[in-house]
Protein backbone atom coordinates (compact mmCIF):
# COMPACT_ATOMS: atom_id res chain seq x y z
CA UNK A 1 0.00 0.00 0.00
CA UNK A 2 1.47 3.41 -1.14
CA UNK A 3 -1.29 5.80 -1.19
CA UNK A 4 -3.06 7.22 1.52
CA UNK A 5 -6.42 6.16 3.20
CA UNK A 6 -8.67 7.77 5.04
CA UNK A 7 -9.48 6.52 8.63
CA UNK A 8 -13.21 6.26 7.63
CA UNK A 9 -12.06 3.60 5.00
CA UNK A 10 -9.76 2.21 7.97
CA UNK A 11 -12.95 1.83 9.70
CA UNK A 12 -14.58 0.46 6.55
CA UNK A 13 -12.28 -2.09 6.35
CA UNK A 14 -12.63 -3.25 10.31
CA UNK A 15 -16.60 -3.57 9.51
CA UNK A 16 -16.02 -5.89 7.10
CA UNK A 17 -13.91 -7.85 8.59
CA UNK A 18 -16.12 -8.11 11.59
CA UNK A 19 -18.97 -8.85 9.30
CA UNK A 20 -16.63 -11.87 7.42
CA UNK A 21 -16.10 -13.43 11.09
CA UNK A 22 -19.53 -13.27 11.76
CA UNK A 23 -19.96 -15.46 8.33
CA UNK A 24 -17.61 -17.33 9.36
CA UNK A 25 -18.61 -18.20 12.74
CA UNK A 26 -22.22 -18.56 10.73
CA UNK A 27 -20.37 -21.24 8.46
CA UNK A 28 -18.92 -23.06 10.87
CA UNK A 29 -21.88 -23.35 13.31
CA UNK A 30 -23.92 -24.92 10.67
CA UNK A 31 -21.05 -26.93 9.31
CA UNK A 32 -18.55 -27.90 11.56
CA UNK A 33 -18.28 -31.70 11.62
CA UNK A 34 -16.49 -31.72 8.83
CA UNK A 35 -13.88 -29.25 8.74
CA UNK A 36 -13.14 -29.75 12.75
CA UNK A 37 -12.06 -26.38 13.89
CA UNK A 38 -11.83 -24.86 17.21
CA UNK A 39 -13.96 -22.08 17.57
CA UNK A 40 -12.69 -19.82 20.15
CA UNK A 41 -10.29 -18.10 17.40
CA UNK A 42 -12.92 -16.66 16.06
CA UNK A 43 -14.00 -15.36 19.67
CA UNK A 44 -10.39 -13.80 19.67
CA UNK A 45 -10.38 -12.28 16.49
CA UNK A 46 -13.59 -11.04 16.75
CA UNK A 47 -12.47 -9.25 20.48
CA UNK A 48 -9.67 -8.25 18.64
CA UNK A 49 -10.92 -6.53 15.73
CA UNK A 50 -13.98 -4.38 17.80
CA UNK A 51 -11.02 -3.30 19.60
CA UNK A 52 -9.64 -1.83 17.28
CA UNK A 53 -12.30 0.17 15.75
CA UNK A 54 -13.63 1.30 19.46
CA UNK A 55 -10.02 2.23 20.20
CA UNK A 56 -9.80 4.28 16.26
CA UNK A 57 -13.23 5.88 17.39
CA UNK A 58 -11.88 7.21 20.85
CA UNK A 59 -8.99 8.41 19.36
CA UNK A 60 -7.01 6.19 21.86
CA UNK A 61 -5.39 3.46 19.67
CA UNK A 62 -1.95 2.96 19.85
CA UNK A 63 0.37 2.55 16.53
CA UNK A 64 2.81 1.09 18.33
CA UNK A 65 5.05 -0.62 15.36
CA UNK A 66 3.78 -4.09 16.72
CA UNK A 67 1.68 -6.59 14.70
CA UNK A 68 -2.09 -6.12 16.52
CA UNK A 69 -2.34 -9.06 18.49
CA UNK A 70 -4.96 -10.41 16.93
CA UNK A 71 -2.26 -11.38 13.55
CA UNK A 72 -1.01 -14.59 15.65
CA UNK A 73 -4.82 -15.94 15.49
CA UNK A 74 -4.75 -15.10 11.88
CA UNK A 75 -0.85 -16.53 11.17
CA UNK A 76 -2.04 -20.06 12.85
CA UNK A 77 -5.13 -20.15 10.43
CA UNK A 78 -5.23 -22.42 7.04
CA UNK A 79 -6.18 -19.93 4.29
CA UNK A 80 -9.29 -22.42 3.13
CA UNK A 81 -10.66 -21.58 7.17
CA UNK A 82 -10.30 -18.32 7.19
CA UNK A 83 -10.73 -16.91 3.27
CA UNK A 84 -10.40 -13.19 4.20
CA UNK A 85 -7.01 -13.27 5.82
CA UNK A 86 -5.61 -10.76 3.01
CA UNK A 87 -8.24 -7.96 4.54
CA UNK A 88 -6.77 -8.67 8.00
CA UNK A 89 -3.51 -8.66 6.35
CA UNK A 90 -3.93 -5.59 5.15
CA UNK A 91 -5.64 -3.78 8.60
CA UNK A 92 -2.23 -4.82 9.99
CA UNK A 93 -0.13 -2.90 7.39
CA UNK A 94 -1.79 0.13 7.88
CA UNK A 95 -1.51 -0.47 12.01
CA UNK A 96 2.00 -0.75 11.02
CA UNK A 97 2.51 2.35 9.09
CA UNK A 98 0.20 4.81 10.02
CA UNK A 99 1.94 7.21 7.53
CA UNK A 100 -0.57 5.81 5.45
CA UNK A 101 -3.92 7.12 7.16
CA UNK A 102 -4.74 10.67 6.20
Amino acid sequence: MNTPIRQKDYLEMIDQALFEVADLRESLEYDNEGLRVDMTFIENLEKGLQQLKTNLMQGTHVFDGQSLAFMQIVNQQKPHILTFKRLLEEINNIHLHPEFLE
